[in-house]
């Protein structure tokens, strides 16, 4: 306990300077992450005011699953038909496409019943509306509407495992869902190093 005390009576100016320099190096450490944060929010607040169709956004795992994984139907279903942990997805990317395509409506005075209106909804994604002549042999669309929802998962996984531990090298996929035939696509995805 001594040799402790002569110690720090000897050289207590120098470790003052290097528990100074180990709080300075703490401080500018928590300034660094606090800018690149602020960096990050202000890059995803630009992308949301731009008026491109493609918007890229950089978020938390809390920002994730709190503002995006619960609203998103198609991811909730990937993640849990493959079974994984939250922490193994590394980039989800969700692909919305909504469009009407309108033509002119004519109004036709008619009193025979060769003219027929109808509208058919092909699945949750495509719907037609329209009328058919049936004297002239004609069909006329009034408006087609598309409504598609793709979501992209990019994970990855251990091949082997023992209880609950997950050994082994990281193998990556990408699973795909949309909403129009629920029909699920797996990549298997080969990272390669280059020498």
């Amino acid at each position: 306990m001594t040799i402790i005390l002569t110690i720090l009576q000897k050289y207590w100016k120098l470790i003052l300077i290097i528990i100074l320099c180990i709080l300075v190096y703490i401080f500018f450490k928590q300034i660094q992450n606090l800018k690149q944060n602020n960096d990050r929010l202000l890059t995803n607040v630009e992308q949301l005011m731009n008026n491109n169709n493609s918007k890229i956004l950089e978020l938390t795992k809390q920002e994730f699953k709190k503002n995006y994984y619960d609203k998103d139907s198609l991811l909730r279903s990937i993640v849990d038909s493959i079974n994984i942990r939250y922490r193994n997805i590394e980039r989800t990317i969700n692909y919305k496409y909504y469009h009407i395509y309108d033509t002119t409506i004519t109004l036709i005075t008619t009193s025979d019943s060769t003219i027929k209106k109808f509208k058919h909804e092909f699945d949750k994604c495509v719907s037609v509306s329209g009328e058919v002549n049936w004297k002239k042999s004609i069909i006329k669309f009034d408006s087609l509407k598309l409504n598609m929802n793709t979501t992209t998962l990019y994970y990855w996984k251990r091949p082997h495992k023992f209880l609950f531990i997950n050994w082994g090298k990281k193998e990556h996929f990408a699973v795909t869902k949309n909403n129009c035939s629920g029909e699920t696509k797996m990549t298997d995805i080969e990272i390669v190093k280059e020498k």
